[in-house]
């Protein structure tokens, strides 16, 4: 675990893989005029330009502990990835595994 409190820019997808974290930017809402952040799990890079994600759901209102969305998987491009997050601590909560960081990360989910 990187014991750090930043959210790393990331210049190339080339320092983007698979099982990274990151905080990316999706657009939704009416005429998708709204813009939400999410934390995801990098699947893998798909293009020179394009990246499979896993969206995360926060799970606290801190915005520190996630848990995967296994049915919410994207392509994205990487002009929206804002930045990679540190890897955060394993926990697990009955048979639910959660993702913790050591920073709040500041989300915006639909």
């Amino acid at each position: 675990m990187e014991d750090s409190t930043e959210i790393y820019e990331v210049r190339t997808i080339k320092e983007i893989k698979e099982g990274d974290f990151i905080l990316a930017e999706f657009k939704g809402g009416k005429r998708n005029k709204s813009t939400y952040k999410y934390v995801c799990i990098v699947q893998a890079t798909i293009s020179d330009t394009d990246i499979s994600v896993m969206a995360m759901n926060a799970i606290d209102t801190t915005h520190t502990t996630f848990k995967t969305n296994e049915n919410d998987v994207s392509i994205i491009s990487f002009n929206a990835v804002l930045g990679k997050l540190p890897t955060p601590r394993i926990g697990i909560s009955g048979e639910r595994v959660q993702y913790i960081f050591n920073i709040a990360i500041n989300v915006k989910e639909y």
